[in-house]
């Protein structure tokens, strides 16, 4: 949404210029710790998850779970930092980081992968694959 202004008196009074609104740049989507999200999730920016989501999720760039989050469904994206729960697939084309309260119940596949002392996981790993992420069907 664009905020209106007037343009300055030296100007036509009765031009209206358009003013761009800062959180319109935003690259990032955040998801708050209070918030549940039921189905599947598509963006083409950085996903931040601090709440509860059920369903696949596309993410062009970067995702991040945060401590207190819970995902259940799989996960596709290009990078990722997991510091709280996944249950599902994590399929990412780089950086795959499970911080220190990660707690992963699926399979993994990531291009390279960073696990710090305290994170879980349970199920396989395939780290170094070339992959590509699918595309989503919704």
């Amino acid at each position: 949404m664009n905020a209106i202004s007037q343009s300055p008196s030296t100007q036509n009074p009765n031009q209206l210029k358009v003013l761009e609104n800062p959180m319109a740049k935003s690259e990032t989507c955040i998801i708050t710790l209070e918030t549940h999200l039921n189905g599947n999730f598509k963006t083409e920016n950085d996903l931040r998850l601090d709440g509860t989501l059920k369903g696949d999720a596309h993410i062009s760039k970067k995702m991040i779970i945060g401590k207190e989050a819970q995902m259940v469904g799989n996960l596709f994206a290009n990078h990722a930092f997991i510091d709280g729960k996944l249950e599902g697939r994590a399929e990412v084309q780089g950086k795959l980081i499970l911080g220190p309260n990660a707690h992963v119940e699926g399979d993994i596949f990531a291009g390279s992968i960073d696990i710090q002392e305290g994170a879980r996981l349970n199920g396989k790993m395939n780290i170094g694959t070339q992959m590509r992420i699918p595309a989503a069907n919704y």
